[in-house]
């Protein structure tokens, strides 16, 4: 009995200061957060969250940080959120309108064959790359930013850049090769 009484109090601690973090984020999110991004507010508090817990897993020390840390955490968090949606954004107009320019100048493309004929050979570049250059590339392409794609793959965020930028090259060469330029 002495050592679950032992026991409970660090419990209630570290639940009230999960408690005060999350409300410090919360309170963070809502004053950095543009506009444009309050419906996802709190997948940002609960990504800070995240960060932290994983922080925390290596070692370091959380307990105690001050409120400042916590909105550093909370303004590069949703700062990262903006960069990845103004991504996504700037990559479909680009690939709309290099499809409908590629249409126009070559109307053999327009044809419904002509895709699947494309991802065949996107697919067989693919699988010529390097395993690591081919593992980045892949990520990339599913929408993952050079930093995601280092933590899901162990690599430093640097690594990680330099096989994406490496491997997008040879995918470029290669689908030049089969008659496909960008």
């Amino acid at each position: 009995m002495s050592s679950k009484a032992a026991t409970s109090p660090p419990n209630i601690d570290a639940e009230a200061e999960a408690a005060r973090v999350r409300e410090v984020l919360r309170r963070a999110v809502a004053r950095v957060c543009p506009g444009e991004l309050s419906s996802q507010r709190e997948d940002i508090v609960q990504a800070a969250m995240v960060r932290l817990l994983e922080r925390q897993g290596r070692g370091e020390e959380l307990a105690g940080r001050p409120a400042s840390y916590l909105w550093k955490v909370a303004f590069t968090t949703a700062l990262d959120e903006l960069r990845r949606t103004q991504r996504r954004r700037e990559v479909k107009p680009v690939e709309s309108s290099s499809q409908a320019s590629a249409q126009e100048e070559t109307p053999e493309l327009a044809a419904p064959a002509a895709r699947p004929e494309l991802r065949l050979a996107m697919t067989g570049c693919l699988g010529q790359l390097v395993p690591s250059r081919r593992q980045a590339v892949a990520l990339y392409l599913h929408g993952f930013t050079a930093e995601e794609a280092a933590r899901s793959s162990s690599w430093t965020v640097k690594r990680t850049q330099n096989l994406i930028f490496r491997g997008l090259q040879d995918l470029r060469r290669c689908l030049t090769q089969k008659g496909y330029s960008p």
